[in-house]
């Protein structure tokens, strides 16, 4: 992202130190210390780590798994990664609209499978979903994934965009998923 909007100021929020580390690390790596900060810090705290309505965007990827549900991962760290145990949907919801501005959107990728549980999340925090497109990995295979767009502040009305499939039947990448690895 850092590369791709040249012009933004990043901060990532990151509640295990390791992987918070690993980040920062990764930011050195790539020279991007002056427009990527990570924080760790839990998210639910976004306010003190980052301030109310201070971004135009918010990206996540949250935890995909109730507590409760799946097998749990005797790995601390991917058990966090995975379950709800940090924090649930709706906290993520709720952070998000405290950091965006108003008009400001979220993106998140999430399970397809849960996409109703995201969608009542956002509208309950209010953040009102506007774009919706599934991921599928292989043409014939059912959606994996889900990636939605949801606004502050927005009217009611969702856009359903064309499926994305990732994998030719090769195994390869599609072009459309080529491009978007190669910043196309």
């Amino acid at each position: 992202m850092a590369r791709r909007f040249e012009q933004a100021k990043i901060y990532g929020i990151e509640i295990q130190e390791d992987l918070a580390q690993l980040a920062a690390h990764n930011v050195h790596l790539n020279r991007m210390e002056d427009r990527v900060q990570i924080l760790h810090g839990d998210w639910r705290q976004a306010d003190t780590l980052v301030g109310e309505r201070v971004a135009d965007v918010v990206c996540t990827n949250p935890p995909y798994r109730p507590i409760g549900s799946g097998r749990l991962s005797p790995n601390t760290q991917r058990a966090i990664a995975k379950h709800e145990i940090s924090g649930t949907l709706f906290d993520v919801m709720s952070a998000a609209r405290t950091l965006l501005k108003p008009s400001g959107c979220l993106w998140m990728i999430y399970p397809a499978s849960r996409l109703v549980d995201a969608l009542m999340q956002m509208r309950a925090c209010p953040l009102e979903p506007k774009q919706l497109r599934l991921v599928h990995s292989r043409c014939q295979s059912e959606a994996e994934l889900v990636v939605v767009k949801a606004c502050k502040g927005a009217n009611a009305g969702i856009s359903v965009l064309p499926v994305l499939v990732t994998h030719r039947a090769d195994g390869g990448f599609t072009k459309e998923m080529a491009a978007m690895i190669d910043g196309g």
